[in-house]
């Protein structure tokens, strides 16, 4: 990669991005043909479906202050899955 390769990158990467006073440059319509899949697939690997909490969690919003309100949860898949379900926004559909 020479010097004029790496000068086209930077100046697409600028041109393509969104800037503090306007949009970054566009078609003018949604590109859907080419959107990017939201899910992380690698190849290789056995994907593990999480399973979805089946009930609220004991604990209120405010307990997340309040330490001496959360007990303690055994690591296992259901508190796993339960955390990033919570944490992370995960869906219950996309594969």
């Amino acid at each position: 990669m020479d010097q004029q390769d790496i000068k086209e990158i930077f100046q697409y990467h600028y041109d393509s991005k969104h800037q503090s006073h306007q949009y970054a440059r566009s078609p003018g319509y949604m590109d859907w043909e080419n959107q990017p899949n939201p899910f992380r697939i690698y190849n290789r690997v056995t994907p593990v479906r999480l399973p979805l909490l089946k009930a609220d969690p004991a604990a209120a919003h405010l307990d997340l202050y309040r330490r001496g309100n959360n007990q303690p949860q055994p690591f296992g898949l259901d508190n796993l899955a339960g955390f990033l379900e919570l944490s992370m926004g995960l869906s219950a559909k996309g594969w």
